[in-house]
């Protein structure tokens, strides 16, 4: 599982509308399951099997009017629907509302006489049992308990383990680090930081994020301005310095504390 993170305005749904179509994007080279590809408008994402979950589309298509058991099975029922299948099909959505403790008195409730909470499990359920190769999540844990968390990254470690591949989009550091294999620090719409996440800590994407925020200088070359550019040189140069200081003690502490725990 890959994560993005980076502080606001950092790029990052530029990024994802690249990756899924939806916005004009250049890939210096964009390699999916070892195929070069080409992605420039919505079709060619879905015919890649990539799907994108919104923390804002907590409905995903389901009709708050329809039954949360309808709204679950992707075959629905009816009479050309085999009654074995129907029966797994049911058993296999009463385990899902199980794992997700999704509080409903009846799998034939409505999905509109939910908590804001359960249907926001509901659709990420939904979601996650989408027939998908790549899938890409905007938050989707925000307002959920940490035992509904917990089931989330579970179910999702479940589907990369099974051949999935996912992207996390989260303003939350520790969530990002715990969920995926690795971590991307945005800025400007580009990856500035790419490293492994059992390599780097959450203060230090914060650190990151905070060095992102900061928007690159822009140094004039007329001879009227050479001395504020000169100016603006020297202080940028402090900047980086002091953000080299800062990564360095960083570095030290995750060394010490390493050195601690061995002994």
């Amino acid at each position: 599982m890959l994560a993005f993170v980076g502080p606001r305005h950092s790029g990052i749904p530029d990024i994802v509308g690249a990756i899924t179509g939806d916005r004009p994007g250049t890939f210096d080279d964009l390699e999916i399951f070892g195929q070069q590809r080409r992605i420039t408008r919505p079709e060619d994402a879905a015919a890649l099997r990539i799907t994108y979950f919104s923390e804002d589309d907590i409905d995903l298509g389901v009709s708050q009017d329809e039954s949360i058991a309808r709204s679950l099975m992707s075959g629905g029922w009816g009479a050309d629907v085999d009654f074995d299948d129907e029966v797994a099909a049911l058993r296999d959505i009463i385990g899902v509302l199980g794992k997700f403790q999704v509080k409903a008195k009846s799998i034939l409730g409505k999905v509109d006489a939910l908590s804001g909470g359960d249907k926001q499990k509901i659709a990420l359920a939904r979601f996650m049992s989408e027939d998908c190769d790549i899938m890409i999540l905007n938050e989707p844990t925000r307002g959920l308990d940490m035992s509904s968390r917990h089931d989330v990254h579970k179910m999702l470690s479940e589907l990369t383990e099974s051949g999935k591949s996912a992207i996390l989009l989260s303003t939350d550091y520790e969530d990002a680090l715990d969920w995926s294999d690795r971590v991307c620090v945005v800025r400007d719409g580009l990856v500035w930081r790419n490293t492994l996440s059992k390599d780097t800590t959450a203060d230090q994407l914060t650190l990151w994020a905070r060095e992102a925020e900061k928007r690159p200088r822009r140094v004039w070359e007329d001879d009227e301005s050479s001395a504020l550019a000169e100016e603006l040189a020297v202080e940028q140069e402090a900047e980086e310095s002091e953000h080299r200081r800062q990564e360095e003690e960083l570095d030290r502490q995750i060394v010490a504390g390493a050195s601690r725990a061995f002994i």
